[in-house]
């Protein structure tokens, strides 16, 4: 709700779902099964390496061409104020091993969105869902007159191709220190 109470959208996307497709890799999907990068493209789980589809530079982004973002979801109405979203993804669906089944239960009450995500697979399996939506926070023109504050005290290096390199540093000094707006 805005200030004279009169609901208004704050996320952004387009008017008809068969845009996102053609113009849009991850605006407001689900990513997984592992949402941002995968070094190389590989991964090594109890003594065996897992290939997943390259789709970003030499890496793999959030989940592949065909991750959750991409799949079809089911969708049931649970009352006046929630909804839950599941899907099924197979066994060695875009690398990944086992069968996953995936719950997202999105609930609104008063001005409150919240989103719970779960992943349960038959077997061990890396899973790291995100939403990824864009807002636009209330900004009229553009984001600089939005007063943002962010708690953090550190963030985290990445590389030329944004893998995180492990390394946490001070955000004092930085353009990512947003602890006062």
């Amino acid at each position: 709700m805005d200030v004279a109470g009169s609901a208004r959208s704050v996320v952004l996307g387009y008017p008809d779902v068969e845009a996102y497709p053609e113009h849009s890799r991850a605006v407001g999907v689900i990513t997984g099964r592992v949402a941002n990068r995968t070094a190389q493209g590989r991964f090594t789980l109890d003594g065996t390496t897992y290939h997943l589809p390259i789709n970003n530079g030499p890496n793999h982004l959030h989940g592949g061409l065909e991750g959750l973002g991409k799949s079809h979801w089911n969708m049931e109405v649970l009352g006046n104020e929630v909804v839950q979203l599941t899907h099924v993804s197979p066994d060695g669906h875009m690398g990944y091993p086992g069968v996953a089944a995936f719950i997202v239960t999105i609930t609104l009450r008063g001005g409150t969105v919240t989103r719970e995500m779960e992943g349960r697979p038959d077997r061990l399996t890396p899973i790291n869902l995100a939403q990824h939506n864009y807002y636009t926070l209330g900004a009229q023109k553009c984001i600089r007159h939005c007063p943002v504050i962010i708690a953090a005290h550190g963030y985290t290096l990445v590389d030329d191709v944004q893998i995180p390199t492990g390394e946490i540093r001070s955000v004092e000094g930085t353009p990512f220190n947003f602890r006062t707006a």
